[in-house]
């Protein structure tokens, strides 16, 4: 079971005074015993070598056996034996214990009688309890004539290290409880900040990085607070700069124009921007890209996989690679791109480089064919060869006009048509680029009308505006019959200019409407070529209305004409 740090810090201190306690205590007693003994063996051995002394200069000792009281005033609390010069001890301070008349132990009397000095801190063989005793040898002329023993019992010495001890093992006891009261109080001081560090650390795994520590005083706990409290206000602003990011790349990724897809390594979806959710809506199975993305997971080194796939009406370029974790493929994404409009861009182009093509041919093949009639002798009299060159003339006109309007289109495709653009009173103006046609109007059997109800000027280019307008009377001028009218109105409000070309003739289906101003329409394909029309004409005269600001609108009924109203901000107002 694993244990608190505070009690393993306790523990350990508690551990740590009683073995020093203890320790101290033994060798307390220890030393002290030892000190005492060894006093009271120099006391002992001081006042039996004095006595020895004291009897070895004169003949008392060979009376000693019969008066031993001067002993007796030598050694007061102690116990004595007399030894004669056969090891033999012959007087006792206690004769009651039946010592006199036996020997000492004969390897003791041999050092006795070489002059040395007994010393025992034990049990004695003669005596049944431990005993201090010394043994002092009596010499005359250098030969041992008996000894002095003194012996004190141990059980005094006993008992005052007994009391010794038990003053150490109280003091100790009182020790103990001093020191367990400061290891407490130590073990919660050390505790406590790891309480807090262990807290705040909690809160920085909730994602809480407010919490910080507080110094307590203790350097290495403030030094480790410091760095805690550096490493929370880093990972707040790791948190915050990686929160940043991710809304960008979230934002990023839902205001993309391309459509991009997250898939797992099984093939299911994970997560759709908005474009790409938009893209298959229509595909509930994404049966086509799945292969694609399929694809990209088994490819070798993440390669790139890029395939057009079609979904619903829409042409997508999708381009899918493999993503990869710890060299471990987890995930695949595909960025979509719709082609649709590249694709009919292209297919417009094609067809209209066809449409060119054959309009192209038509003209020339007519051209060249007159031609060799008239150098194969086809056309033999001068009458012929001049129609034949008319119409040669008229098919190179007719290409002409091509090719211009095609380079008119081809400078407002790439931007390159520059309005040059003046104020221009629309009234004169207008009658200025009238005047030829209505000459032109009664050459050919028609009428033109005008009613010009216009005051406020025109900011516009002047030679591009009659290029406008000269296409339109072509066209209506062409479409009527001999006697027909063409009307030409003008008329303003407080934000524009409105003219209006009207004409008589047969009018177009209202399903063709939608479609007058494309490149290359034409209502009535034969009637058109045979009057030499490009079918460019209205395709350029959107654009030119348009590239001064203003737009085109085409009304009719079969039967009952047709009428373009244009419709130009005024000056000022663009």
């Amino acid at each position: 079971m694993p244990k608190s740090l505070w009690l393993r810090f306790f523990g350990s201190y508690v551990v740590v005074v009683l073995l020093t306690l203890s320790v101290s205590g033994f060798l307390t007693t220890y030393l002290v015993e030892n000190l005492v003994i060894r006093e009271r063996l120099r006391d002992l051995t001081q006042r039996a070598t004095r006595i020895a002394q004291s009897y070895a200069a004169g003949t008392a000792w060979l009376n000693i056996r019969t008066r031993p009281g001067g002993i007796l005033r030598e050694v007061v609390a102690d116990e004595f034996w007399v030894v004669n010069h056969e090891g033999i001890i012959v007087a006792s301070s206690a004769p009651m214990e039946g010592l006199v008349g036996r020997a000492l132990p004969v390897d003791e009397w041999g050092r006795l009688r070489q002059g040395q000095t007994i010393v025992n801190r034990s049990t004695h063989r003669l005596l049944q309890r431990p005993y201090l005793l010394v043994g002092i040898p009596v010499r005359q002329r250098a030969v041992t004539v008996g000894a002095i023993y003194i012996h004190s019992p141990l059980s005094g010495i006993r008992v005052a290290t007994a009391q010794v001890r038990r003053i150490i093992l109280l003091s100790g006891l009182a020790g103990v409880l001093g020191s367990l009261l400061v290891s407490f109080w130590l073990s919660k001081g050390m505790i406590a900040p790891l309480k807090a560090l262990s807290l705040a650390t909690a809160c920085l795994a909730r994602a809480d990085y407010t919490a910080s520590i507080e110094p307590t005083g203790i350097v290495e706990l403030d030094v480790l607070g410091a760095e805690f409290n550096a490493l929370s206000r880093n990972l707040a602003q790791a948190v915050a700069q990686l929160g940043q990011e991710k809304e960008q790349a979230q934002s990023i990724l839902q205001n993309m124009s391309e459509g991009v897809a997250l898939f797992g390594v099984q093939g299911r979806v994970l997560q759709l921007n908005p474009v790409a959710a938009s893209f298959l809506e229509d595909d509930k199975n994404h049966a086509e890209l799945s292969r694609v993305v399929e694809r990209a997971l088994s490819e070798p080194n993440r390669a790139l996989v890029e395939e057009e796939i079609k979904v619903g009406e829409r042409s997508l370029l999708a381009r899918a690679t493999a993503l990869s974790v710890h060299n471990e493929v987890s995930k695949a994404v595909a960025v979509l791109i719709d082609i649709s409009s590249r694709r009919q861009l292209e297919e417009a182009r094609s067809g209209f480089v066809a449409v060119v093509s054959h309009e192209l041919r038509t003209p020339l093949a007519h051209i060249q064919g007159y031609i060799e009639a008239i150098i194969d002798g086809v056309a033999k009299d001068e009458a012929t060869q001049k129609e034949y060159l008319r119409i040669a003339l008229g098919e190179t006109l007719r290409l002409c006009r091509l090719s211009q309007d095609l380079l008119t289109l081809a400078q407002t495709d790439a931007g390159t048509l520059h309005l040059h653009r003046m104020d221009l009173p629309t009234t004169s103006f207008l009658e200025e680029v009238l005047h030829p046609w209505r000459l032109l109007a009664e050459k050919r059997g028609r009428t033109l009308v005008e009613k010009l109800e216009v005051k406020g000027l025109l900011q516009a280019d002047p030679d591009r505006l009659k290029q406008v307008l000269d296409n339109l009377l072509e066209n209506a001028f062409a479409h009527i019959a001999l006697g027909g009218q063409v009307a030409v109105m003008a008329s303003e409000d407080e934000q524009a200019i409105f003219i209006t070309v009207l004409d008589t003739g047969r009018g177009i289906p209202a399903e063709a409407l939608p479609q007058i101003f494309e490149r290359f329409y034409r209502v009535d394909s034969a009637r058109t070529r045979q009057i030499g029309g490009s079918g460019l004409g209205l395709s350029i005269v959107k654009e030119l209305v348009e590239l001064h600001g203003g737009s085109i609108a085409a009304l009719s009924q079969v039967g009952q004409g047709t009428s373009f109203v244009i419709t130009l901000p005024k000056e000022g107002d663009r």
